[in-house]
């Protein structure tokens, strides 16, 4: 049986490897792995952020997240985890210049100081063997529940343009395509959906 539960710290280690070896990502490596780590023990804070992970027999099937303040959530990432911030990114940063391009795009502000002003699912991942199950969909119920508690109307996000497999995932749950974008540096469709589904 799966469940769906905040994510706790001592989960932040799994949920860290399943966003280095199934999402395409510019983290790379043991500094990648220490960034990704702190950035998922900010995010559980739930200050500009939340996530949720999906369990079934005591391992982590999938997680998702949901970002609607991303300065908020930087803040929170330097306050609590400055030191390890500035050592492994600088350690990621030598091997991986364009990791920079990435953080610019995930904590950025528009030219009036804002954000974009919504809410975000950022990012979803479930493990290939449980894929097919349900996972994905109760995860981004539960996500979806909890944009509708924070007073939001709809959640958007954004996929690489040329990955059929989620964009099918998310027309069927009720996303529909608003744009394409460059994200990250990569073209993207970015996809909009309401929080009741």
């Amino acid at each position: 049986m799966t469940v769906i539960i905040p994510l706790e710290s001592m989960y932040c280690k799994q949920v860290s490897q399943l966003h280095l070896e199934y999402l395409t990502s510019d983290f790379k490596g043991k500094p990648g792995e220490r960034l990704l780590q702190a950035y998922y023990k900010s995010v559980m804070v739930g200050q500009g952020a939340t996530s949720f992970v999906a369990m079934g027999a005591g391992q982590v099937l999938g997680y998702i997240c949901g970002v609607w303040d991303p300065v908020q959530l930087q803040c929170v990432l330097l306050a609590r985890h400055g030191m390890e911030v500035v050592l492994w990114g600088f350690l990621q940063v030598l091997s991986r210049p364009r990791i920079l391009l990435s953080l610019k795009d995930h904590f950025h502000r528009s030219k009036d100081g804002s954000t974009d002003g919504g809410y975000e699912l950022r990012p979803i991942v479930v493990h290939p063997l449980a894929r097919g199950t349900g996972v994905a969909s109760k995860l981004v119920d539960m996500l979806r529940k909890d944009a509708a508690q924070r007073g939001f109307r709809k959640i958007y996000l954004y996929t690489e343009i040329d990955n059929k497999v989620a964009q099918r995932f998310y027309r069927k749950i009720g996303f529909f395509e608003t744009a394409s974008v460059i994200y990250a540096g990569a073209p993207c469709l970015r996809f909009e959906g309401d929080v009741l589904g």
